[in-house]
């Protein structure tokens, strides 16, 4: 065995403890011999560089990086003169480190969002050059959001670019509930640039730039004062994680797209062709759906082409905009703009308001939220709504049929369906109908009790009552009981209801599955069918098999009088204890 090759494994077994990771462990266990070409173990020294196995201090993997370094073209040294850093900022670990992962995943990471960004990649590059930019910004969104318009952090970032709202609008973006400018990718790279541009001047170098525009100003301000140092690599442990390997990923990004056979990887680099696209002038708001008709394409390609309008139709305050269309429709545009009627340009469902309504109780009926109806009829408070009132309900046009087939299978004056009035709730509704509030909330779906005036509840099959004698109402005067259920009524208990049927408290309780005493008036429970009578004078019922106590009684005396043992009674009775209450009928087993 030769002293290189000892010398290797003695180093990868004093590593072991280190490599958690079974993959790591594999390829730590490679035999490792002299690179003989620039592709030599990438994964080996990857694994190496994440795992903390440091195989930079193994003298092979250091010559097979100190002959990477010295094949890196001109190309890149120049862009990163460009970009305010030195010579040898690649030779950084962390550049390092995020350059063999993008050699690694190449076609998921690079070639798959180079794709997806080809349409604007040329306006970016050309504005990039009449600002005066590095060119090399241009890859910055596929560090940011991978090329997708519409992609959302959970900071609530949006577009290519990935503005806050407030930094958007600083920006001149418009964002509210009608449209959303960060979503157009040519608004939002103009106001990309500036804002890079802004931060330059303030910060003196691109890295310091590229690191505000991820974590903002302030924190990096904070963090230059506190480490003393003028560039990125002085600061960044005053960093959290994101801002550290933002800029050391942006410089790994740009080494492998400028130099990916060095990396052993095959980039693709998508055709310089700028989407082309007229553009038309709309004097006032009109549907979506109208203006790529106009522009004879679907609704998708249309907002495609407009991703800035969110909802059915473009604002009302807006008032001669421009809207882009495929090249070459323009005249076909106009035409059909002209020929038709503005009273068809924009369509909306529209909502008297009536008695008892609120804005809650309109927009649950129509699937829309509280703040869409605010925002659509401009309203700033929700008790300004009066009766008589019109509402826009912000929908397109197919919700009429929606909602129209949504509401046919909800017969409001039907059997079994049961509209809100004001001051009901869902106990007093379950009291009228005979069921139990749980079984209300299930059937209708319904985490918590809270409903409004104007709700349709589902309601399940009564156990209570017969047939109801008013369909319409919800008063307990038309409804009439079943034979074997009682209705409690106001100053009742478990205990008089008990006495009154002749049967023990935990023989009810047992019957209708209660586990606590607790009954409220208007509730329904089941009790034997066959009702015992009982007399209310002084001891005149001569019933057989039935006792009631008088003032004085107690069971030793009941039990001499009936000639029945005192355990037998309480047994019949299911008597705990010997206690008992004067006007309480007892069961007297055999002669009483």
């Amino acid at each position: 065995m030769g002293k290189k090759f000892l010398v290797a494994l003695a180093l990868i077994l004093s590593s072991c403890a280190t490599l958690k990771n079974p993959v790591n462990f594999y390829y730590a266990l490679k035999p490792l011999k002299k690179p003989e070409a620039p592709e030599f173990y990438l994964e080996d020294i990857y694994d190496g560089l994440f795992t903390g196995y440091d195989y930079v201090k193994n003298e092979f993997a250091s010559e097979f990086l100190d002959s990477m370094y010295t094949v890196i073209e001109e190309q890149y040294r120049k862009e990163l003169l460009e970009l305010g850093l030195p010579e040898d900022a690649y030779q950084r670990r962390e550049v390092m480190k995020w350059a063999l992962y993008f050699a690694r995943h190449a076609n998921v990471k690079i070639n798959a969002r180079l794709r997806r960004g080809a349409p604007y990649l040329p306006y970016i590059k050309r504005r990039l050059k009449e600002e005066g930019m590095p060119e090399a910004i241009a890859y910055l969104p596929i560090i940011e959001s991978a090329f997708r318009h519409n992609a959302l952090s959970r900071m609530r970032a949006r577009g290519i670019w990935q503005f806050m709202r407030s930094t958007a609008r600083k920006y001149g973006l418009r964002v509210d509930w009608w449209m959303d400018e960060r979503l157009d990718p040519y608004k939002s790279t103009d106001a990309a640039l500036r804002y890079l541009k802004d931060l330059y001047n303030m910060f003196g170098s691109w890295d310091l730039a590229l690191a505000a525009y991820n974590a903002g100003e302030g924190r990096i301000l904070r963090a230059l004062k506190r480490s003393g140092g003028n560039d990125f690599f002085d600061l960044k442990r005053y960093l959290r994680r994101e801002t550290r390997e933002y800029v050391p990923k942006f410089l790994a990004l740009v080494l492998v797209i400028n130099n990916p056979e060095k990396f052993g990887t095959n980039i693709i680099m998508p055709e310089e062709k700028e989407q082309e696209f007229d553009t038309v002038i709309v004097p006032r708001q009109v549907n979506i759906s109208l203006l790529a008709k106009w522009a004879g394409i679907s609704e998708r390609e249309f907002r495609k082409l407009n991703p800035s309008f969110v909802r059915w139709a473009t604002p009302p305050y807006l008032r001669n905009f421009a809207v882009r269309i495929p090249k070459g429709r323009k005249s076909l545009f106009y035409a059909r703009m002209k020929s038709t009627p503005k009273s068809k340009w924009y369509r909306a469902l529209a909502h008297r308001v009536r008695r008892g309504e609120s804005l809650w109780t309109i927009a649950r009926r129509y699937g829309v939220s509280v703040y869409a109806l605010k925002r659509a009829n401009r309203i700033r408070r929700a008790r300004y709504l009066r009766p008589g009132q019109v509402l826009v309900i912000p929908v397109g046009p197919g919700a009429k049929a929606r909602y129209a087939r949504r509401n046919r299978k909800i017969k409001v004056t039907g059997k079994g369906y049961h509209r809100v009035r004001e001051g009901e709730t869902l106990w007093s509704i379950a009291r009228a109908y005979g069921v139990s509030v749980k079984a209300l909330k299930s059937i209708n779906h319904l985490r918590s009790s809270r409903i409004r005036p104007g709700d349709v509840l589902k309601l399940p099959k009564a156990r209570g009552y017969a047939k109801r004698s008013n369909e319409n109402g919800s008063k307990l005067s038309g409804l009439t009981l079943k034979k074997g259920y009682h209705r409690v009524k106001k100053g009742e208990t478990l205990w008089s209801i008990a006495k009154h049927y002749g049967v023990s408290v935990s023989a009810l309780k047992r019957l209708n599955h209660l586990r606590s005493s607790r009954i409220k008036p208007g509730d329904i429970i089941k009790v034997p069918q066959r009702r015992i009578s009982y007399a209310r004078k002084k001891n005149k019922t001569k019933k057989r098999g039935y006792y009631t106590v008088k003032k004085g009684d107690t069971l030793w005396k009941i039990a001499r009088k009936t000639g029945v043992s005192v355990d037998k009674i309480k047994k019949v009775n299911g008597l705990i204890s010997t206690s008992i209450k004067p006007g309480q009928v007892l069961k007297i087993p055999g002669e009483g």
